[in-house]
C-alpha cells in the first residue's frame, strides 16, 4: 500500500465514506488532504469490497456495452450477467444500509 499505509482509522474511514457513497476524489482529499494518494486509496477500496457508487455504476455500464457489443459464448455471456448481479446487489444494499443509518438519525433528533 505504498509507502507508508493507512492507519486502521484511516482504512475504517475510507470505507465508510465509499460505503456512503462518496466518490473517490473526495474520499482520497479527505484522508490525505491531497490526490497524491488516488490509487493507494482505489486499491484499498477494491481489496476490501468497498467500492465507490459512481465506479460500481460505471463497472455495471461497461459491461452491459461487452455484452451489446461483443460477440461472447454462452459461458462468458452468464458470467458477465453474473457480475452485473453481484454489481446491482451491491448498490442494492449499499443503499438500503443508508436508508437504516438515516432512518436512525431522523430517530435520534425527533
Amino acid at each position: 500500500m505504498g509507502k507508508q499505509g493507512f492507519t486502521k482509522i484511516q482504512k475504517k474511514r475510507i470505507e465508510r465514506m465509499a460505503s456512503e457513497g462518496k466518490p473517490f476524489s473526495d474520499i482520497v482529499y479527505a484522508i490525505t488532504k491531497s490526490y497524491d494518494r488516488y490509487w493507494e486509496v482505489y486499491e484499498h477500496c477494491w481489496r476490501s469490497g468497498c467500492l465507490s457508487w459512481v465506479g460500481t455504476k460505471r463497472m455495471i455500464t461497461n459491461r452491459l456495452k461487452k455484452l451489446q457489443k461483443k460477440r461472447l459464448s454462452e459461458d462468458e455471456r452468464k458470467n458477465l450477467i453474473e457480475e452485473i448481479r453481484g454489481y446491482v446487489n451491491y448498490l442494492y444494499y449499499q443503499g438500503k444500509m443508508l436508508h437504516e443509518k438515516v432512518k436512525r438519525v431522523r430517530r435520534a433528533i425527533f
